[in-house]
């Protein structure tokens, strides 16, 4: 596990060294490559009606740190150092006017994310429809985990979209602040 790195913080008379000049030197690498990940599906995943189901992810665009796993636990980034994060995404969504409402929603480590971090929507009426995340700064420890949740009250499964590459089911996470 990684943490962000701290300035060595001179004192009066202190002798300079490669050690502590270093420590500017790593957080400028640090700055530099910051924990982000972009997680995203090529594939439909089905939810039944009236349950909360979190988002599985089966591709990475980027992973700097290792954050989510391919094979184990698909739905989740699990932080890696720990701080601010600035999240967004989508859910891809199929046209069916079935039911009154689709609903997305951030949790970590299982509990929801409270202020701002749901969002309910309509049913759409056309397949491409996208249900934004909200776009949200999420605190995380390290190995916290950060998942999407969806739900639906259609009175059957509901198939999740996957049209094209711009039309898909995301999750981008990026460190922000300490």
């Amino acid at each position: 596990m990684a943490t962000v790195p701290s300035p060595h913080q001179f004192s009066v008379g202190e002798v300079v060294t490669a050690d502590n000049i270093n420590t500017y030197y790593q957080g400028l690498t640090f700055a530099q490559n910051p924990p982000i990940c972009v997680m995203y599906t090529t594939v439909t995943q089905t939810v039944a009606t009236g349950t909360l189901t979190p988002l599985v992810f089966n591709a990475n665009y980027v992973d700097t740190y290792g954050g989510h796993s391919l094979i184990t636990n698909t739905s989740r980034y699990t932080s890696q150092v720990a701080g601010y994060y600035l999240a967004s995404g989508q859910a891809a969504l199929n046209a069916s006017t079935a039911g009154t409402f689709r609903f997305v929603a951030w949790y970590v480590n299982g509990s929801p994310v409270p202020p701002g971090g749901a969002l309910y929507s309509p049913p759409p009426i056309s397949t491409g429809i996208m249900a934004a995340l909200p776009t949200i700064l999420i605190h995380l420890n390290v190995n916290d985990y950060l998942e999407a949740y969806f739900e639906h009250n259609t009175g059957a499964n509901y198939t999740m979209s996957f049209i094209a590459s711009d039309q898909q089911s995301y999750v981008s996470i990026e460190w922000a602040h300490v």
